[in-house]
């Protein structure tokens, strides 16, 4: 995993502007999104918000997932609607190229 970007707030050139940082799906270098050690990252970063998507599986618990299926961001296939919480901790997180979207 890459090292945690620090002081974020130092990358834009007007350091007097008043700024909200938001991180879409804890997506931070080299992190896989939606990860506790991406959000920690983030926080690390001085993000002040991390934006997720959150999915319910088929027996009616909560996932953060961005995409309605688990074929992108880890080893599995199918909805995440069609899946059970205890089916989806089997399924391995996959750290893909990060520029995809």
């Amino acid at each position: 995993m890459g090292e945690p970007v620090r002081d974020v707030a130092n990358l834009f050139p007007y350091p007097d502007a008043e700024l909200t940082l938001i991180n879409h799906r804890g997506l931070s270098p080299n992190m896989p999104e939606n990860t506790l050690v991406a959000f920690r990252n983030s926080v690390a970063m001085g993000v002040d918000v991390i934006e997720i998507d959150l999915r319910p599986t088929k027996d009616g618990e909560i996932v953060i997932l961005h995409d309605d299926t688990v074929d992108r961001s880890t080893n599995g296939t199918g909805a995440v609607k069609d899946l059970t919480l205890k089916f989806s901790y089997l399924m391995r997180i996959i750290c893909q190229d990060l520029n995809d979207t």
